[in-house]
């Protein structure tokens, strides 16, 4: 806000300059602008988030990449605290006309895998789990039925037949989906 020339910006209360004593012409000028809000990033373990912008006006849009660290999946996607999870488009947040300031904030799990079991003859397999975060470990326990004995195990087409101890075997640090068939 300026009055012939001069700047008075600082006076401005509420939207309202008062000019007193008046003796004069004055020529007033007011410059206005679009508001401006921030989009902040709330911090992230086990992964992070990039922005489009750190400062979008009025209506405008900005995008969130949700990237989550290696070995994890995002979880959840929060927006001023409201779950966006859904809006995500693959790993991407859309914010369109944004009018206040966004703070985007995201959790992550361990990638999670499917541990099957199948026996072929006369016995059962039984899991720990029947999913395994990345990097845990899963027991399987191998138990004939009467009149039937133990032969053979694979674990994703691998022979582990020579590990099994006692009937059981255990798979150390799952790193993706297993297939454990017993024979």
């Amino acid at each position: 806000m300026t009055v012939n020339g001069v700047d008075r910006t600082d006076e401005v209360a509420d939207g309202v300059l008062t000019l007193t004593n008046v003796t004069e012409d004055l020529s007033v000028t007011a410059i206005f602008q679009k508001q401006r809000f921030a989009v902040t990033v709330a911090e992230c373990q086990n992964g992070s988030i990039q922005l489009s912008a750190r400062e979008v006006e009025w209506d405008e849009s900005v995008t969130a990449t949700v990237l989550p660290a290696a070995h994890y999946t995002i979880d959840k996607v929060y927006v001023n605290g409201e779950d966006k999870t859904s809006m995500l488009d693959g790993n991407v947040l859309t914010l369109q006309n944004v009018r206040s300031a966004v703070t985007v904030e995201a959790t992550f799990r361990l990638e999670i895998y499917a541990v099957t079991a199948t026996a072929t003859g006369g016995g059962t397999v039984a899991l720990s789990a029947s999913e395994a975060e990345w990097g845990s470990s899963i027991v399987v326990t191998l138990t004939p039925e009467e009149e039937h004995e133990f032969v053979s195990l694979t674990v994703n087409g691998v022979d582990a037949t020579a590990q099994v101890e006692d009937g059981q075997y255990t798979i150390r640090h799952v790193e993706a989906a297993i297939a454990v068939e017993a024979v």
